[in-house]
C-alpha cells in the first residue's frame, strides 16, 4: 500500500510541479515490519487524493502533504496531512462550480471500514480534523486506525 501511494503521489507531483512536496514516515517501523505490514487496500488513497485535489489544488505557494505510518499498543495509525485551504473553503469552491464530480470515495472507504469492523473482528476508525488557526485554514488532518496486521500471521486467525 505504501508503495503504491508513492506511486500515485510522483504521478500527482508532475501536475502540481515545484511548489508540492511530500513526506512518507515510518518512524519506530523497521524495514522488517513496513514489510510484513497488512493494510487493507485503498483505504488510505482515497484521503490522499481529496488533500491533492480539493485542498493543495486550490492552494497558492508551498503546498505539503504528509503521510505518517506509527504503529502504537496493537494498532497503526496513519495520519493524511496537507496544508491546503481546508474542507469549507474546498466545499465553497465545489458551490460555485456549475457540474462538479460527485466523489464516493471517502464515502466508499468509511462503508469499507465498518465491513471490515462487523466481519473481521477489526477496530478500525477514521476521523478528520480542520487544522485552523485563529479562524484562519490551515489545512486537514486524516487520522485512520486499523489494528495492527502482520501479514504472516494473519491467516492463521480460524475465523478466517
Amino acid at each position: 500500500e505504501i508503495t503504491q501511494l508513492k506511486l500515485y503521489i510522483e504521478i500527482e507531483q508532475l501536475r502540481f510541479g515545484k511548489d508540492f512536496k511530500y513526506e512518507i514516515q515510518t518512524p519506530h517501523l523497521s524495514e522488517v515490519e513496513l514489510n510484513r505490514l497488512h493494510i487493507p487496500s485503498m483505504i488510505i488513497q482515497p484521503y490522499v487524493e481529496n488533500s491533492l485535489w480539493h485542498g493543495l489544488n486550490h492552494k497558492q505557494g508551498k503546498q505539503e502533504l504528509l503521510i505518517r505510518f506509527e504503529k502504537k499498543d496493537g494498532v497503526v495509525l496513519c495520519t493524511v496531512k496537507d496544508n491546503g485551504i481546508g474542507r469549507a473553503a474546498s466545499m465553497k469552491l465545489k458551490e460555485n462550480r456549475i457540474n462538479y464530480h460527485q466523489s464516493l470515495g471517502m464515502s466508499k472507504t468509511a462503508e469499507r471500514i465498518s465491513l471490515l469492523n462487523s466481519s473481521g473482528g477489526e477496530d478500525s476508525s477514521i476521523t478528520i480534523v480542520d487544522l485552523e488557526e485563529n479562524g484562519e485554514a490551515l489545512g486537514t488532518q486524516v487520522n485512520i486506525t486499523m489494528k495492527y496486521k502482520d501479514e504472516n500471521t494473519q491467516n492463521t486467525d480460524s475465523r478466517r
